[in-house]
């Protein structure tokens, strides 16, 4: 009788930890508490590692609200995409580390989200630009995921971003020191010529078209 009320009480105790530790599960995942989330990463031969396709996120740490949404179905911090490039469509795809992934704002408030509703104003013809960001991203990478991935897409033009402070501490290993003020004021008229430069190029194609 001993052992049997032992076993019970055992069985008990783990039968008591399990369902504590499921409510914990449940409750974290669903309100994100401390700061909680799922991982939206995956090993990757290639890479290193990549985007979970179809996975959410929960991004909380440089911003005062948390950023949420789901990676698409290519494994890509941006909206849906086809494989094939629709009919009048112009390709634009934009490789870059974290500043093209910009987890740091909502989606539809990153930079090329932005550029591609202004050039759809003013052209007549549909532009779609194609984000192919991710933290951290080198040359070498960036160069293997247009070789492995972009070209798939048929992009009219690509576009590599890079920020040249993380660049030089990449290569040198330390960080220059430059001035933010200065930054902002350069990447302003960077976005203005990128710009120009789009709508140039795109009001080409359309008269050789």
């Amino acid at each position: 009788m001993k052992i049997r009320a032992t076993s019970r009480n055992i069985l008990l105790s783990f039968a008591s930890l399990f369902t504590v530790v499921l409510i914990l599960e449940i409750l974290l995942r669903l309100t994100h508490l401390f700061s909680a989330g799922i991982s939206c990463a995956e090993p990757d031969p290639v890479l290193g590692w990549r985007f979970t396709p179809g996975r959410t996120y929960f991004y909380h740490e440089e911003n005062n609200h948390p950023i949420t949404g789901r990676i698409n179905g290519f494994g890509w911090r941006d909206t849906e995409w086809t494989r094939e490039k629709p009919q009048g469509t112009y390709r634009i795809a934009v490789l870059g580390d974290s500043c093209v992934e910009a987890f740091q704002v909502e989606l539809d408030a990153t930079f090329h989200a932005l550029t591609e509703g202004i050039l759809n104003k003013v052209l007549d013809f549909k532009v779609e630009l194609m984000s192919f960001g991710r933290s951290g991203m080198t040359q070498t990478e960036e160069f293997l995921v247009l070789k492995n991935n972009v070209i798939k897409f048929s992009p009219d033009m690509v576009i590599l971003f890079f920020y040249l402070v993380m660049t030089l501490r990449m290569s040198t290993g330390k960080l220059p020191r430059i001035g933010y003020a200065h930054f902002i004021k350069s990447q302003k008229m960077v976005n203005l010529f990128l710009i120009r430069r789009l709508v140039r190029a795109t009001n080409t194609r359309s008269r050789h078209s």
